[in-house]
This record gives C-alpha cells, sequence and structure tokens, in this order.
C-alpha cells in the first residue's frame, strides 16, 4: 500500500471517496442500531407508564450503536494512518 497522492484536487477527491468506503457496513448498522435505541427511548418516555424494560432495553440499544460506530471509526482512522505511512500492510 502507497502514500495517496493529494497533489490534484481529483486525487483528493478519489482518497476521499476511498475513505468513506472503509468500514461503510459497520457504519451504516450502527447508525441504524443508534435511531432504533434512540426509537426505543422515545417510545419508552412518551408513554403513560414505560415499562422499565423498555428504557433499559432503549439505553443498550443506543450504546451498542455507538460503540458499533466508534468501532467503524477507528477502524478508518487506522486505515487512513497506514495510506499516510505507505505502510504494507500484508505480511
Amino acid at each position: 500500500m502507497s502514500e495517496p497522492d493529494l497533489e490534484t484536487p481529483e486525487a483528493r477527491d478519489a482518497y476521499r471517496a476511498e475513505l468513506r468506503a472503509i468500514a461503510r457496513g459497520p457504519r451504516m448498522i450502527g447508525f441504524i442500531v443508534v435511531i432504533a435505541g434512540a426509537g426505543l427511548l422515545i417510545t419508552a418516555k412518551s408513554a403513560e407508564a414505560p415499562a422499565p424494560w423498555l428504557l433499559n432495553l432503549g439505553w443498550v440499544v443506543l450504546g451498542a450503536g455507538w460503540l458499533i460506530l466508534l468501532y467503524a471509526m477507528i477502524q478508518r482512522t487506522l486505515y487512513h494512518r497506514r495510506r499516510m505511512r505507505g505502510a504494507d500492510t500484508q505480511d
């Protein structure tokens, strides 16, 4: 893996697109899980007498979604660092 060419606007755009493709699946899954957790919390809070398990489930789902998003951010950052160093990832 070589350093990205960032000299021209086209090359920078291509590298941005490459970075956007890193961990795209986990980012989308994490986003959906965060939205689902927020929806559970809103539903539970708007109920007349919310069930405690529903509130707890909402917080757990929301936290899980953020953990998935954090994982995706870390993977993307590590990929970017390796590319900028020009490190070879295949041993």
